[in-house]
């Protein structure tokens, strides 16, 4: 049964994962199902939109029926004409070949030497003919849908000169096309309540797929606006109400609705019970002589009970407990935290309460689908639907509105986009002939990924271009990945390039692209029970587990040198944990140290210093730091001179040099000077500079690229300057003092700019410091200086047509030998043009090696600087430091992440801030010295968080030292900083409603270049209420390198 609905689906054109759907049935009269009888709408029958079948083509004429003229349809399509076998061999009519076809009859049938291309009106009527060739549509079960045309093929005879050129005969030609909706295999078609044609099926049990919703990163990716890598299952999350209890929606391609969270259920058939959840995931369990069993990847837990009002309890993988009626209803859920929520149904309304007094009231119509959701009496959503049961909009509070496109023809339940509460589709999907999510992007085509199904194979392409090939194998109805090819990855599957699986589905091993190899090992409950890194190795490391005997929490955790203890409650709450030498059982450290500062609680107490602050007396030295270099962790030493040099701490710790060791430091040797290494005789690289040009006119991406630079040929060389051309157009030039971009103006529109480039000879930290201004007229529109390393834009200026003076902007970054700048003139001005007149300038750089003696420590040097390096001018990438936001509200699961971070657009610097919206919600700013975090308040309900992000230049240890705080006000409920590297939180600091000095956190960490900082705002409060009113703040940043001693030159 099942092989043959998969052979009949994939036969269909529906989607291949539906398999999982689809286990089996038995007959059941038409008129026996109602509606209401569909799973989605609580009943036992699968109910699925039919699919449209491809069109089917016939060419006829209306010349009476004659035998010479069927003779000609099947020769002129290829085939053999007999009186006794009729048409034998003939090829098909398709939308590409009818018009010729019909050209080919015309002049065969009335022996024309040439005919005219005929002129073709649109689809209409199908209209009664003779001779009819093609396709016989004729339908049984479905809905026809037909359309024709009619249109006149002229012809022509030879003249009596021998030329085709005497206007003969034609003939008047009809085409008609058909097509119809279909059902797969052992579904049958009838008409619902509404009027529309239902594919429905009954079943034994709903059984899978548990290939729904999200999957494990690992194992199972996803990619975009996430599409399921190895089935195609586009699922999209919106949460509608944000907050104590948040109501969120799913869709799944493969089921072509929506399912809430609330949507939990079970479904009774017997022997077998079927588990449906919010996000489409179903699992499927079979009583037994052990109880109810299912699949061996499965670690949900399932029971009868008889309580009251509940006679089924699921205890979930992670600790989570659902009850459950004797219908299958959801009566209550229960979190180890003592969260619990209870579900009470009366006629078409359900009301979900919690046990903190909250209340979510949802309302729903009579073909069980959700048209009103209310929290607490007050905050109201709607839902509409159309004909085909289709949710089309969501509607929030202040009749802001989101829709959802039905689109695609072949599969009209098919979510093809979203438009967003500002109007605009700001998310698109494209599906295959199989109804596989083929396409994923945001709106004007950006962050577009794409996807080509093979043989248990996908090829994804991301945004840059990259392609990474991905292979799967199927465990118990769900796809694991084994191998990957092509572009790695950091993260997820693309992190390995092999894994391997036990019979159950849980993973055996996995091999990077080092070909390092880690293996596992696991108990009965699919817990890690043995890690082994390196394994096969000589460094072979081996990580072991011991469980809770009845939570998902870990007892003991035993690694080399370290073995590390955990003591719970009654109720799971963590009570201890310890770190302890397993040689010798002596305990080394406790793991209380909530500042993270490496000293434990306990310490921090006997040295009266704070367990909440890594710098209690918030000199800039931790405690930690003082405590081993004999200074006082009580005291701020920041204005002393300790070791009695001529610099105070404060002074000390800028310079990157040690406040406690006198030191001889030479700081910085120049290594390149645009000026002093200008080359006389037009020779390229010279003490490693180049000089060149981006043609930027034909481009096709418009954006520089390292590759992008064409290095001046020397006919270019004047004697004292590079001229692109020496006479007329692109006027661009190259001198020691200036330089002329070359724009679009007048009959010009050629644009090119000039490039200077240095090849960096050195391996360390450099200082580049680089001034770029007008020399002559105050007319033009000003130009925009770009400095680029490696490709990536790492600063860039506007000069306006009158500035004379410039800017001298500083830079301290990592560079290896080899390492590319490239210092760009595009002609781009104030006001966006392109347009290039008199905006000739001049440009300076000079670039030193940051030394350091090879007695001095290793003592931060600062990189990055919130408050000296924000711009003044509203620029984004200054010093690496870009400004925007986090949507929280339309974010799927609520999580931050680096693809997340929406930059703002010029339209939101005021002159002095970045401000969201100048009048009105969501009243989210960033300043120098301020933000405003955006959370719901009133009949807001907007969340967006404010983020600062910094982009590493730089390879090795960084320091960073972050402060936050309230600066208006003791009102509102407080907020949350949180810091993210590569999108992992690596600190958070809640700070209440009347903390105006709040506490500096310090953190090193290794970075690479190109790693991304982010810093964002959250308006979660110590009540954890989202709510913002008044909670405004400022946020100080530092961000110091450790290098490692170098003596590179």
């Amino acid at each position: 049964m099942r092989l043959s609905v998969l052979k009949s689906l994939k036969s269909k054109g529906l989607l291949a994962f539906s398999i999982f759907l689809l286990l089996g049935g038995f007959s059941f009269p038409v008129s026996a199902v109602e509606d209401s009888d569909c799973i989605k709408n609580g009943g036992k029958a699968l109910c699925i939109s039919p699919s449209l079948s491809k069109w089917g083509y016939r060419l006829c004429d209306n010349t009476g029926s004659y035998l010479y003229r069927v003779a000609a349809w099947c020769e002129v399509k290829g085939g053999t004409w007999t009186s006794s076998n009729g048409c034998r061999g003939s090829g098909p009519i398709t939308d590409s070949n009818y018009v010729e076809l019909a050209m080919a009859f015309t002049q065969k049938v009335d022996n024309l030497c040439g005919v005219d291309r005929p002129s073709l009106p649109g689809w209409g009527e199908v209209a009664k003919t003779y001779n009819c060739n093609g396709a016989e549509l004729t339908y049984e079960n479905g809905h026809e849908l037909s359309s024709g045309q009619r249109f006149r093929v002229n012809g022509y005879k030879h003249s009596s000169s021998g030329a085709c050129d005497k206007a003969g005969d034609g003939e008047t030609i009809f085409v008609s096309r058909s097509r119809k909706l279909e059902c797969p295999d052992d579904f049958k078609m009838r008409t619902n309540k509404q009027g529309n044609k239902e594919c429905f099926k009954i079943l034994e049990a709903p059984m899978g797929p548990k290939e729904n919703g999200a999957g494990d990163c690992t194992k199972n990716p996803s990619e975009g606006e996430p599409i399921r890598i190895a089935t195609g299952n586009m699922y999209h999350v919106d949460t509608d109400i944000v907050g104590v209890l948040p109501l969120i929606r799913t869709y799944n391609s493969s089921l072509g609705y929506w399912r809430f969270n609330f949507e939990t259920k079970l479904y009774i058939f017997g022997n077998q019970i079927s588990l449906h959840l919010g996000d489409g995931k179903v699992y499927n369990f079979v009583q037994t002589d052990n109880g109810w069993q299912s699949d061996a990847d499965v670690f949900h837990q399932l029971k009868a009970i008889d309580e009251a009002d509940s006679k089924w309890l699921v205890t979930f993988s992670n600790n989570r407990q659902a009850w459950f009626n004797e219908s299958g209803k959801i009566t209550k859920q229960q979190w180890l935290d003592g969260r619990a929520l209870l579900y009470q149904y009366q006629g078409h309304t359900t009301t979900v309460a919690d046990n903190n007094g909250n209340t979510l009231v949802l309302t729903f119509n009579e073909a069980q689908q959700l048209i009103e959701a209310q929290l607490n009496n007050n905050y109201q959503v709607s839902y509409q639907y159309d004909e085909q049961k289709r949710l089309t909009t969501v509607t929030y509070p202040g009749d802001k509105t989101r829709r959802f496109h039905y689109e695609n023809e072949q599969f009209p339940n098919h979510l093809t986009s979203v438009t967003d509460r500002r109007g605009v589709r700001s998310l698109v999907w494209e599906y295959d002939d199989k109804g596989r999510a083929i396409v994923s992007e945001l709106a004007n085509g950006k962050e577009r990924y794409s996807l080509i199904y093979g043989d248990q194979q996908t090829t994804v392409t991301n945004p840059l271009g990259k392609k990474t090939t991905y292979y799967f194998k199927n465990y118990h109805g769900v796809f694991n990945v084994t191998k990957v090819e092509g572009h790695t990855s950091a993260n997820c599957a693309a992190a390995n390039k092999e894994y391997e699986y036990f019979d159950n589905g849980l993973l055996k091993s996995k091999t990077d692209w080092q070909g390092v190899k880690t293996t596992y090992q696991y108990n009965d409950r699919g817990l890690v029970t043995e890690k082994t890194e390196a394994a096969g190795t000589p460094q072979a490391r081996t990580i072991t587990t011991q469980w809770h005997y009845q939570y998902s929490f870990p007892v003991i955790i035993s690694e080399p040198g370290k073995l590390i203890s955990y003591e719970y409650s009654n109720t799971g709450k963590l009570l201890s944990q310890t770190i302890s030498d397993p040689n010798t059982q002596i305990n080394i450290v406790s793991i209380d140290d909530y500042d993270g500062d490496g000293i434990s609680n306990e310490r921090e107490k006997e040295l009266g210093t704070s367990f909440e602050s890594d710098d209690t007396d918030n000199d800039g030295l931790s405690d930690s730091w003082e405590l081993n270099n004999n200074t006082d962790p009580l005291k701020n030493e920041s204005k002393l001179d300790l070791d009695n040099d001529g610099f105070t701490t404060e002074q000390e710790l800028v310079l990157g040099r040690n406040p406690v060791k006198k030191e001889v430091v030479k700081e910085l040797r120049v290594i390149a000077d645009s000026k002093q290494d200008w080359p006389t005789n037009g020779e390229q690289g010279k003490r490693g500079w180049y000089y060149g040009y981006f043609d930027y006119e034909k481009d096709e991406d418009k954006q520089f690229q390292q590759g992008d630079f064409t290095q001046l040929e020397s006919q270019y060389w004047t004697g004292d300057k590079w001229d692109l051309s020496k006479s007329g157009a692109p006027y661009l030039e190259i001198g020691k003092n200036n330089f002329i971009p070359s724009g679009p103006y007048g009959n010009r529109t050629n644009e090119h700019w000039p490039v200077r480039r240095w090849v960096s000879p050195y391996t360390g930290i450099i200082e580049v410091t680089w001034l770029t201004h007008k020399i002559t007229y105050d007319k033009g529109n000003g130009f925009t200086g770009k400095f680029y390393l490696n490709s990536k834009l790492y600063d860039q200026q506007v000069v306006l047509k009158d500035d004379f003076k410039g800017n001298s902007k500083t830079h301290r970054l990592s560079v290896t030998e080899g390492d590319v700048l490239d210092f760009a003139i595009s002609p781009e001005g104030l006001d966006g043009s392109h347009r290039n007149s008199w905006d000739h300038g001049d440009l300076y750089i000079s670039i030193s090696a940051v030394e350091r003696a090879k007695n001095q420590s290793t003592q931060p040097i600062n990189l990055a600087d919130s408050k000296k390096d924000w711009s003044v001018i509203g620029e984004q990438g200054q010093n690496g430091w870009y400004y925007g936001y986090f949507d929280y509200e339309n974010d799927k699961d609520k999580i931050f992440l680096p693809s997340e971070f929406i930059p703002f657009a010029t339209q939101y610097w005021t002159g002095d801030k970045w401000d969201l919206s100048k009048s009105g919600a969501p009243y989210l700013e960033i300043g120098k010295n301020n933000f405003i975090p955006s959370g719901p308040y009133g009949i807001r309900t907007n969340e967006h968080w404010p983020v600062r992000r910094w982009v590493s230049m730089y390879n090795g240890m960084l320091e960073i030292r972050w402060l936050t705080h309230k600066i208006t006000y003791s009102q509102g409920n407080g907020f949350t900083g949180k810091f993210y590297l590569n999108g992992k939180l690596i600190n958070q600091q809640l700070i209440l409603k009347d903390d105006f000095k709040g506490n500096t956190k310090t953190r090193r960490i290794t970075v690479s270049k190109g790693d991304i900082l982010d810093f964002a705002i959250s308006p979660e409060g110590n009540d954890g209420s989202h709510r913002n009113s008044w909670d405004h703040g400022d946020l100080y940043i530092a961000i110091d390198a450790i290098p490692s001693i170098n003596t590179s030159k």
